[in-house]
């Protein structure tokens, strides 16, 4: 945890006035809309919100929140209100509401709200027992040494509480008014326009080194494992099957055929529209996407990097996430490469995105237990 100096001396920075005011002042337009946000999702406000209103909302609830108002309208006005209510007002644990409207198995949960949001409405409700949460809350954090530790099997929920905590903790610490003066603090640090001279984040020795020999390692794969990636995808495609998912295989991929399957016969013949056109367009050529059966709401994405860049692939998984709230992501690779991914995945740009929060690591070794297991539970073995 960083000590109280090195504290003190970033919040001097924070709350120094020069010819454009303090970063604190310069910020303040994020909450131009608070008063809107309080009025409609009051409990009146909520019972008589119109489609109109729940736009609205949505589109301005956070600066910077870039989803999908067509998505989140696709809910349907009714389940909007219901999980709105939920969120704010409902008698349950906090990590218990939190989980149900962002998780992807959550009893409230809304299409296109992720953490950014639900977070900031609770923040917007009550601003001195809410906190906002999102990937640069986590680097800020980071880099002051409080972020919190993730236990295994730890749902969503759970973590956001303990990000609370962490957060309430720092506002003690620093004196603030409420958490939307510590969200601005910790974002700011997060995108390393504060304290920058006090903070020196440099990555690891070992890290540069793994980044570094990525393609070298790449060339080292021989030639007869070429026709692994072909397999990789095509037990990605079964498992989701087998999972009663709708599957998409990569468009340039549709001919492929691995066991006498053609992968474009096993798949959806066009990719679900469950995103603005430009994420469609990256997202048209992402190795498997899983989608909840008959509907356009994705499930995982997968990339399989075999002889490819594994920074390549996550790229491209988050060029999605910018603009749209990812669920679950995974690099599918040689379990050699997964020191490789552990230093990409660690870089600044993933953990600001989000994109670090959602996506693992899983080896050749990993698809092949997990088709194995699905078989047996579904009795074709």
């Amino acid at each position: 945890m960083t000590n109280e100096r090195i504290l003190q001396r970033l919040v001097e920075e924070f709350k120094r006035e020069d010819e454009r005011g303090t970063y604190e002042k310069r910020r303040e337009y994020w909450w131009n809309n608070i008063d809107f946000w309080r009025a409609i999702t009051s409990l009146d406000g909520i019972e008589h919100m119109t489609e109109e209103d729940a736009l609205t909302l949505y589109r301005t609830a956070g600066h910077g929140i870039k989803l999908y108002p067509h998505g989140f309208m696709e809910n349907g006005l009714d389940k909007i209100k219901a999980a709105l209510k939920y969120l704010l007002y409902a008698d349950e644990p906090l990590a218990q509401r939190f989980y149900n409207i962002v998780d992807q198995n959550g009893t409230h949960k809304l299409f296109g709200a992720g953490r950014d949001f639900a977070s900031f409405l609770l923040c917007a409700h009550d601003p001195k027992e809410y906190a906002i949460w999102n990937g640069a809350v986590d680097q800020g954090l980071k880099l002051l040494k409080m972020k919190p530790t993730k236990r295994r099997g730890e749902k969503i929920g759970e973590t956001y509480v303990k990000v609370r905590d962490a957060l309430k903790n720092l506002q003690s610490r620093c004196g603030f008014a409420d958490l939307r003066v510590t969200d601005e603090f910790i974002e700011l640090i997060g995108h390393g326009l504060l304290g920058r001279d006090v903070i020196k984040a440099k990555p690891k020795p070992e890290a540069i080194e793994i980044i570094e020999v990525e393609e070298r390692e790449i060339e080292e794969i021989p030639e007869s494992e070429k026709d692994l990636h072909t397999k990789m995808q095509w037990l990605l495609i079964k498992i989701g099957l087998l999972e009663r998912h709708d599957v998409w295989v990569a468009k340039n991929d549709k001919n492929k055929s691995f066991h006498g399957e053609v992968f474009g016969d096993l798949c959806l013949a066009e990719l679900p529209k469950f995103a603005g056109p430009n994420v469609l367009r990256i997202a048209d050529s992402i190795d498997v996407i899983w989608f909840r059966e008959k509907t356009a709401t994705p499930v995982k994405f997968f990339e399989v990097e075999h002889s490819t860049s594994i920074y390549s692939g996550l790229l491209r998984l988050n060029d999605v996430i910018v603009d749209y709230p990812i669920p679950e992501a995974a690099i599918i690779a040689p379990k050699q490469r997964r020191r490789l991914f552990n230093a990409q995945i660690s870089r600044r740009t993933f953990n600001i995105s989000g994109l670090a929060e959602v996506c693992r690591f899983m080896s050749y070794e990993d698809i092949e237990r997990l088709y194995g297991a699905e078989t047996v539970r579904t009795g074709l073995l």
